[in-house]
């Protein structure tokens, strides 16, 4: 009992601290997406947690936390090539640095960015991310887009979607850490900033053998009209057939009168 509440008040202090705790994290079932910037439904049966720059703030500048309406649900799935990871984010003013800066820099963070920090347990964190506008991914250690890394970005109604593809070598069982950080630029003023999330991939994750269920196709008939004015109906008449029995009546009526007149003729004879 004593152990217990000793470990409880670590867990408080830590979670007072605002430092996080190694316990966070889910599951993640296996399932494989369409990575294209849409959050696939099959993504919804799998962990996903949400955050935003009120309870996360990493680094807020030239706004208060409470003003930035913002937040972003991450979203988990793997398969035996990939772990995929889909980032929903409700972003009310998507601002660019421009192409030109991003294009021009080894990590591009002070933007409307999603950044992943992603780690094996005992190596050394990766951090990619990819802006707003689908530019180009970057990270640190640098990241040129050769690594065999993907990720798409598709604009919403109320923000943008960021989606990425990391290639893996781990089975079922194993465990990776991770993290997500949105940086929400506020206008075109770098020094108008709210960074939102977590750092260093401190969360575990658990890669399940649970595969998700996929929907079953819709099967759409499809129904062909056709304007009767357009169709040419040929009708062939039967060919004409004599009956059976008339062609018998007729043969037998024809021998009796055949045999008839030989018997008039044999009388004749004989008289």
């Amino acid at each position: 009992m004593k152990k217990a509440s000793i470990i409880l008040c670590v867990i408080i202090l830590l979670a007072m601290a605002g430092l996080p705790v190694q316990a966070f994290g889910g599951d993640v079932m296996k399932g494989t997406p369409t990575v294209d910037g849409v959050l696939d439904d099959i993504y919804k049966q799998s962990f996903s947690y949400t955050i935003n720059p009120q309870d996360n703030p990493v680094y807020i500048t030239g706004i208060d936390a409470a003003d930035v309406t913002a937040s972003a649900t991450t979203y988990f799935l793997w398969d035996d090539n990939y772990i995929y990871i889909c980032v929903d984010i409700v972003d009310t003013s998507i601002v660019t640095v421009g192409a030109d800066v991003i294009n021009g820099q080894d990590y591009t963070w002070d933007n409307d960015v999603t950044e992943l920090w992603f780690a094996a347990p005992g190596s050394d964190v990766l951090l990619i991310n990819i802006d707003a506008f689908n530019t180009r991914i970057t990270g640190s250690p640098t990241v040129t887009g050769d690594e065999g890394y993907i990720a798409k970005v598709g604009l919403t109604s109320y923000g943008y979607i960021a989606e990425f593809a990391i290639p893996h070598f781990f089975k079922v069982g194993d465990i990776f850490l991770f993290s997500t950080q949105v940086n929400n630029m506020l206008s075109v003023d770098p020094h108008q900033l709210a960074c939102y999330g977590a750092q260093r991939a401190p969360y575990e994750f658990k890669l399940l053998a649970t595969e998700v269920t996929y929907p079953v196709p819709e099967i759409i008939e499809e129904v062909v009209e056709i304007d009767p004015g357009e169709i040419t109906v040929t009708v062939t008449p039967p060919p004409a057939t004599t009956s059976p029995q008339t062609a018998d009546a007729v043969s037998v009526a024809i021998l009796m009168l055949g045999l008839s007149g030989l018997a008039v003729l044999g009388n004749k004879r004989k008289k």
